[in-house]
């Protein structure tokens, strides 16, 4: 098996103003949502955004 392509997870406050400010500053396209958790794409770049929930497991 091999790769087909990576993403960045970034850990956000807010999953909403995170793909507002993605799509409409940036200029991201929004890839998928389920939830907490969405994918914003720009051209071949990906990066997946998590919203922050308390005592995530994440330091």
């Amino acid at each position: 098996m091999t790769a087909q392509g990576a993403a960045s997870v970034f850990q956000v406050a807010s999953v909403d103003a995170a793909l507002r400010s993605y799509t409409d500053v940036l200029g991201f396209a929004e890839d998928f949502r389920f939830g907490n958790y969405a994918g914003v794409k720009l051209d071949e770049a990906l990066i997946h955004l998590c919203g922050h929930r308390e005592h995530s497991g994440f330091s």
